[in-house]
């Protein structure tokens, strides 16, 4: 999985944003959840889903008070492979330290095991529809081993672009960095 978000990564994100696709958290969401599509296609890719993390799931509770939201997260027959969080400051500094408090949240959840519900917050559709698969089933649970990927396009010689000090097993840290450079004749 590492290997396919490295080449998604170097082939398709950083080519986009070189190109001018990708100036936003969101285009970059938006960019990778397509190509990841498309490389994954036997995978569940989800954006901004909640994981919930109270004990007894209960839809009318106020999701975000109950839960994370990741920027994508990969699923497969019922288990959470991969979680990433994104940043997108192209010509500045990219603050993380929240994106990787929620990493270590879920380093955590991965190592309990434990069926944790996975769905779209009940604003966003028809909640007695998308709540549960062709079984009835929302419940899902870390793999032991779950990636945890921080993304980020940033300003060179920035924090979030450096070697991170970041102590969790299975972390994976994709980087682009933009020099801060301006042709002043482009700016004429």
């Amino acid at each position: 999985m590492k290997e396919t978000l490295e080449k998604c990564w170097q082939n398709v994100i950083v080519k986009y944003f070189n190109k001018g696709l990708i100036g936003y958290e969101r285009q970059l969401q938006v960019y990778f959840f397509l190509e990841l599509k498309e490389m994954l296609p036997d995978y569940g890719i989800w954006v901004e889903p909640t994981i919930f993390l109270y004990k007894e799931y209960d839809p009318t509770r106020r999701p975000t008070m109950d839960g994370r939201i990741p920027d994508i997260v990969i699923t497969k027959n019922k288990k959470i492979e991969v979680v990433i969080e994104l940043k997108c400051k192209p010509w500045d500094s990219a603050q993380f330290n929240k994106d990787l408090e929620k990493l270590k949240h879920f380093e955590k959840l991965a190592s309990t095991q434990k069926k944790i519900p996975l769905s779209w917050p009940p604003i966003s559709s028809n909640w007695s529809e998308q709540i549960s698969d062709d079984n009835g089933e929302v419940y899902y649970e870390f793999k032991r081993d779950a990636l945890l990927v921080f993304a980020v396009i940033a300003k060179a010689k920035t924090k979030s672009v450096s070697d991170l000090d970041f102590d969790v097993k299975n972390f994976l840290h994709l980087k682009y960095s933009i020099e801060d450079k301006w042709d002043s004749e482009i700016l004429c």
